[in-house]
């Protein structure tokens, strides 16, 4: 589909090296976990409830895309299972979840909700 532009800018044999199509996956689920993880976070919850909503956040979207690699196959609608494709849902689900940790302001204790059930 994007051959041409490969093709016009000089770049189609670098194009055949680079799995494109893994980045594609990893750029996705990186930001879908990336960005519910910062909507979870300033959602007001307490510590115990936040940390089950991040957990299901990540887990939804690596079920997903297993799920979707799957379907693929079994709707036969001319693409295919590939294994590499979870494996970069998987690294972009991961590094979404690790790098909204990092963002996350870590609670001190002073001022932080306590009466959780």
């Amino acid at each position: 589909m994007l051959g041409w532009l490969f093709t016009v800018l000089g770049i189609a044999d670098w194009q055949a090296q680079l799995p494109i199509d893994k980045l594609i996956h990893l750029t996705i689920f990186f930001g879908l976990v990336f960005l519910w993880h910062r909507v979870v976070v300033i959602l007001p919850h307490c510590k115990k409830q936040q940390n089950r909503w991040i957990f299901f956040n990540l887990a939804l979207w690596f079920t997903m895309g297993v799920a979707i690699e799957f379907l693929q196959e079994a709707m036969q609608s001319g693409r295919q299972f590939d294994a590499a494709d979870i494996l970069a849902n998987a690294i972009g689900c991961g590094l979404g979840w690790w790098l909204a940790k990092k963002l996350t302001p870590v609670e001190t204790g002073v001022a932080t909700k306590t009466n959780c059930l």
